[in-house]
């Protein structure tokens, strides 16, 4: 289960539904997105740094931040 108290706008969730199943134009034109979504969503948790199975940040990511009381309190590191 996601904490949506994490703060939504960060959730590549949100816009699987707007997405469409093939590029219109630019480089991607006519490759189909929903192929790549799998992988798309993987790098996404890796750049910002948040466990892709729980949607949390990562313990490193909130130490990183200064939020090591944060980090303990998600994670009990």
């Amino acid at each position: 289960m996601r904490d949506k108290s994490l703060g939504g706008s960060l959730d590549p969730w949100a816009a699987r539904g707007s997405a469409g199943s093939e590029a219109v134009d630019g480089p991607a034109k006519g490759q189909a997105v929903m192929d790549q979504w799998e992988r798309m969503l993987d790098v996404w948790y890796e750049t910002v740094g948040y466990d892709r199975r729980t949607g949390k940040p990562l313990p490193e990511t909130l130490k990183r931040l200064g939020l090591d009381g944060l980090a303990r309190d998600l994670w009990g590191a």
